[in-house]
């Protein structure tokens, strides 16, 4: 939010914004999005870049699509739809197929679980991210991990996937123990993870 403060307090006659929200709050974007209407109102030309379709909606007037480096053109937002820029933006049509509820599938095969997880044994006084961790995850089933900036929700991720040690805990694949201490144990496994900085750590070859 200073960044982008810093940026405003120019008077630029143009402003490119390269996706403002992706370190955002709700409300914080929500401010963002009134200030951004209001320079608007004053004639500041913006440049919005997002991977958020549904930002584009809220606060654009027109769409340029990209592929690859090459334009696919331009629309007005009023005339296009979701639909109509994801087949743009990946050369194809998409059918999304979506639960009409979000009952859990109970009755679905474990195909992950994890018992006590944790970075240090709980009996040392050694100041700990995650701390006896449990949960599994069944066959067509979506679990969310949320938590604030800071919460172990990503350093979770990485010991699940063996690129984060850790002290206890058990990790089970459709049913059965499996040791994962490197990502390619967990790939071995069956396992695999898209990081959160995917242009830096998911270039890295596992080991």
């Amino acid at each position: 939010m200073i960044e982008i403060a810093k940026a405003l307090s120019l008077n630029a006659k143009l402003i490119i914004f390269d996706e403002p929200t992706a370190a955002l709050t709700e409300t914080e974007t929500a401010a963002l999005f009134r200030v951004i209407r209001d320079l608007k109102k004053r004639n500041v030309a913006i440049i919005y870049i997002s991977h958020r379709l549904e930002e584009i909606f809220d606060i654009a007037d027109r769409v340029t699509v990209l592929k690859d480096g090459a334009g696919q053109g331009t629309f007005s937002v009023a005339e296009i739809t979701t639909d109509d820029l994801i087949t743009r933006m990946v050369g194809r049509g998409l059918s999304l197929h979506r639960r009409s509820d979000h009952t859990a599938a109970t009755q679905d095969a474990v195909m992950l679980e994890v018992r006590h997880l944790s970075d240090h044994n709980l009996e040392k006084e050694v100041k700990t991210v995650l701390r006896d961790i449990s949960f599994s995850v069944r066959a067509g089933e979506i679990l969310a991990l949320a938590g604030l900036c800071g919460a172990g929700r990503t350093e979770l991720a990485l010991s699940i996937f063996g690129a984060r040690p850790r002290e206890t805990g058990e990790i089970l694949v459709s049913g059965k123990k499996v040791e994962i201490r490197s990502p390619g144990d967990a790939i071995a496994a069956g396992l695999a993870y898209l990081p959160e900085d995917r242009k830096d750590s998911g270039s890295k070859r596992p080991k």
